[in-house]
């Protein structure tokens, strides 16, 4: 039977007579005939909105403002009978339409605001409105553009006179001009000059009329250079300022939004398009995903039937899954290229409309900007710059006085010479204002000029606090930076630059390696009057040079030379961290020149305290306490406390050593076990939580697979030091220290510089309180 829910048709024929007996049955899959059928009639498009209909659905939106989802199908069907091709959709119900119209209002994007273009257009009747003339204006095309300020200002006085508004008469008395008569209305004084608020509350109206005056020949004005400031054109132009006093900010703002216009480019276009290629390329590959399941199906059915049937009719069947095969993919490439097309449709579409909007946007965009300028240029022209400066000042018009400081920074090699700039009634205030707007190059000029006439007082107090600041940053930077900015840089104040190099090639470093009296190493203050060098052995490079005589600091006071000696000699740093102290501390030694022949050996790391430094060898020689330090020896060994570990490699020229310190956390690190730790400690029990690191060309060293070693006394006092013997004639050995970087390599996490100027004395200090307030030993 044929039934509709059936996978399935089954059909049977037999044939029997005299010479045949025959029963076929064939099975036909009514899911592969649908299937194929659906492939043919699909149209991958159909729940697409095309630009065109998403348009009429806004326009009927914006016309019939409250539209009913019958109304929207109705009005659609009739669109669709007049063109069918953009309106295809002729099984669409009008709750398609109306979720469609809700979907396109939260759409947004550049897209939706081109619909909505096109829709105000058709709504429109696609003729623009009076008001949206797009014709560009040019400079002096029109009447009003012609006339000039006076003559303005006239006829919107006598527009404000005939309204009743409160009016201001201003006469001008000068050398070179008659008197002239100005009129204004009083509110736009008022809003504008803190000045003429304050004569206009004093002056009585006579009908509706209050009357002042400006003249040259006034007393207060006698004996200073005013230039054109009460002149009727320039008094005019402050006038029409007045009236239109948000001229300058319309000027930035049609700036920012023409600027905006340009960069924006086709930017949002490009996003609008990529958009619908990934709508397009999603439709494609859910298309080609039923294509293939398709094929599979077919596949797997033709595969079963090679099973079952006759094994003469193999090659039919596969004949005829190719020829189904191919048919499959002809209606993929049919349906892919009906998609492709409508996609490139919507896409010229919108470019279409969008480059002819930008035209009308970029013609509106230019005529405001155009007008902007000629009001600008009519109200401020930059030949009454000067002048209206010395106005603002004496009337007190703080407004005008930014606009007119800005617009004579920007150009001001214009009016450099101007003796106009050298007028008494200008405020300092005013001219340092004007100064600090001026750009470097511009006041460097100004201090190798002589050919202006403000004072020079003013450009060297603003060009020294240039150079202050210039300072300030150069003191921010490392050595190394400095010295690329002044070889690869422009360097605005080279000297400057040149000068802080200096300073800091002549500076001692905060920390230094130097040769201290013995004596001053085994100090430990006990009494609350100790002071910070009984620990810190701040001493010069110097002092104590009887007693090395074959080792050598340089003038740097961080490089350290040993000749030939038959003894160990220990160097130690000027500033030790103590076990009260805090911070985590890191710096590196550079082995500079080294050879291990003839016994010669190196040792860094952490020295303590000696009663004499004659043969000691840090991390090896113990000193009263039993204290020995820590040290990374070139052998490839290293010393904690005396008890000596063997490390994987040995030091060599070249090599740098990292050290590092944690005086802040508490931390599970590798403590050596030893039979004198307990005669370490002052009591019993008694322990740091601080710790130390060593590191050979970035790489840190382990101690029984810890990277962190303990320092195991609760009174520690190390001091950054090395122990050198060089049993080779005629020869020295050379290190570097650095304690306040740049360094080689990155310092661990958190670690400041051991010579760090601003922490280190802050430290000091912190430490010398302590020392003060307390009995007992470091």
């Amino acid at each position: 039977e044929n039934d509709e829910n059936a996978t399935f048709e089954e059909y049977i024929m037999r044939n029997k007579d005299l010479f045949h007996n025959i029963k076929i049955n064939i099975s036909i899959n009514k899911e592969v005939l649908r299937g194929r059928q659906a492939l043919k009639n699909m149209n991958p498009t159909n729940d697409v909105y095309s630009f065109e209909e998403d348009a009429f659905l806004l326009y009927l939106k914006q016309k019939l403002k409250k539209i009913t989802v019958k109304e929207l199908h109705k009005r659609y069907k009739n669109q669709s009978k007049h063109d069918e091709y953009n309106f295809p959709k002729s099984d669409v119900t009008g709750e398609e339409l109306k979720s469609r119209l809700d979907t396109l209002d939260k759409e947004g994007g550049l897209r939706y605001q081109i619909l909505i273009s096109k829709a105000l257009k058709k709504l429109q009747g696609d003729q623009p409105s009076e008001d949206m003339d797009v014709t560009p204006a040019t400079p002096g095309g029109d009447k009003e553009q012609k006339e000039d300020c006076i003559s303005l200002l006239d006829e919107s006085a006598r527009k404000d006179a005939l309204a009743g508004e409160s009016m201001v008469e201003i006469t001008l008395t000068g050398r070179s001009f008659s008197p002239t008569n100005l009129k204004i209305r009083e509110s736009y004084l008022k809003n504008n000059s803190v000045f003429l608020k304050d004569v206009l509350k004093k002056t009585s109206a006579v009908k509706n009329m209050k009357q002042i005056g400006f003249s040259e020949f006034d007393d207060k004005f006698k004996g200073h250079e005013f230039g054109a400031a009460f002149h009727p054109d320039t008094f005019s132009r402050f006038l029409l300022y007045c009236q239109n006093n948000d001229i300058q900010e319309k000027y930035f703002a049609i700036q920012d939004r023409w600027d905006a216009f340009n960069k924006e480019s086709e930017k949002s276009l490009n996003e609008a398009v990529k958009k619908l290629q990934e709508d397009c390329e999603s439709r494609i590959r859910s298309m080609q995903n039923v294509i293939e399941k398709e094929k599979s199906q077919l596949t797997r059915i033709f595969d079963h039937c090679l099973e079952k049937d006759l094994k003469q009719i193999r090659l039919l069947y596969k004949s005829q899954l190719f020829a189904h095969t191919q048919t499959m993919q002809s209606v993929f490439d049919s349906k892919k290229h009906d998609i492709e097309s409508f996609y490139t449709s919507e896409i010229g579409k919108m470019k279409e409309i969008y480059y002819a909007n930008q035209a009308i946007r970029r013609v509106a965009l230019e005529k405001e900007k155009i007008n902007i300028e000629n009001m600008l240029q009519k109200a401020l022209p930059e030949s009454s710059l000067v002048s209206l400066l010395i106005l603002s000042d004496v009337l007190k018009i703080d407004e005008l006085r930014v606009i007119c400081l800005n617009r004579l920074s920007k150009n001001f090699q214009a009016f450099r010479t101007s003796p106009v700039l050298g007028s008494s009634l200008l405020l300092e205030s005013t001219l340092t204002e004007l100064m600090d707007q001026l750009t470097d190059d511009t006041l460097l000029s100004l201090y190798d000029d002589v050919d202006y006439s403000f004072p020079r007082a003013l450009v060297e107090k603003e060009l020294k606090y240039r150079q202050s600041i210039h300072l300030e940053k150069y003191r921010q930077m490392t050595t190394n930076e400095l010295i690329h900015e002044l070889d690869h840089g422009q360097p605005v104040f080279p000297a400057i630059l040149e000068s802080e190099l200096s300073h800091r090639r002549d500076k001692v470093p905060y920390v230094t390696m130097e040769l201290p009296e013995p004596s001053q190493l085994a100090k430990t203050p006990k009494t609350p009057t100790a002071t910070p060098s009984m620990f810190k052995s701040v001493v010069s490079p110097s002092a104590g040079a009887h007693k090395f005589p074959r080792t050598m600091v340089d003038a740097d006071c961080l490089t350290i030379r040993q000749m030939h000696h038959k003894k160990y000699q220990s160097i130690y740093a000027s500033h030790s961290r103590i076990s009260d102290g805090w911070g985590k501390w890191y710096f590196e030694v550079e082995i500079l020149k080294f050879d291990n022949q003839y016994g010669s050996s190196l040792s860094i790391g952490w020295g303590v305290p000696y009663l004499t430094l004659d043969s000691k060898i840090i991390g090896v020689s113990p000193n009263d306490r039993h204290q020995s330090g820590f040290s990374i020896h070139s052998d490839g060994l290293f010393y904690c406390n005396g008890q000596r570990f063997v490390l994987d490699e040995t030091l060599k020229e070249g090599d740098i050593i990292g050290v590092s310190l944690n005086q802040d956390i508490k931390s599970k690190s590798f403590q050596p076990s030893s039979s004198v730790m307990s005669s370490m400690m002052d009591s019993e029990n008694a322990t740091s939580e601080h710790t130390t690191s060593f590191f050979i060309n970035g790489e840190a060293i382990q101690i029984k697979n810890e990277h962190d070693i303990q320092v195991v006394d609760a009174q520690y006092n190390l001091y950054p030091a090395c122990s050198i013997y060089n049993g080779i004639p005629d020869s020295a050995i050379v290190v570097r220290f650095n304690f306040a970087g740049p360094f080689k390599y990155t310092p661990p996490r958190l670690h400041a510089a051991y010579g760090d100027e601003l922490k280190s004395s802050r430290y000091d200090r912190e430490i010398e309180k302590k020392i003060m307030n307390s009995d007992g030993y470091l």
